[in-house]
């Protein structure tokens, strides 16, 4: 009985990040020149999320939208931004309880969303009267 060939190349599949090199050697120069690359750019999830999509639509309408998302990719992380997002929709639509609901679909407690949203607000408050470029957030019912 003969064992099967075992490949010496690396395994790529469509849409997974590679690199040129081989991965045991991180940080060399190779690495660092070519880093992580795209093999279908459709499926880099940052670059072309639903979300990033969705906004970039609602940022053409208004350019208000495209501040507002700007500065929530500068004062929260994905999560945060996630969870403050989903309470201004279920709120927009008529959720007394928004911070339950939004616990409820993410695992979180009432409280922990709340208090979430609340720090949100503070950044994005904090960031509107030290950054010029983000005066016009202070208008806005959301920071509030």
């Amino acid at each position: 009985m003969t064992s099967p060939a075992v490949s010496t190349q690396p395994r790529t599949k469509r849409g997974s990040a590679t690199r040129v090199g081989a991965w045991k050697q991180i940080g060399d120069k190779e690495f660092i020149t070519g880093n992580a690359r795209w093999l279908d750019q459709a499926c880099h999830r940052s670059l072309y999320s639903y979300q990033l999509r969705t906004a970039l639509q609602l940022a053409v309408e208004d350019p208000s939208v495209a501040l507002v998302w700007e500065a929530l990719l500068t004062v929260a992380s994905a999560r945060d931004r996630a969870v403050f997002l989903e309470v201004l929709v279920q709120t927009s639509l008529g959720d007394r309880a928004a911070a339950a609901t939004v616990g409820g679909l993410l695992g979180m407690k009432p409280e922990a969303v709340r208090q979430q949203v609340s720090r949100i607000r503070r950044r994005l408050r904090d960031l509107a009267a030290l950054d010029p470029r983000f005066a016009d957030l202070a208008g806005l019912a959301i920071v509030a």
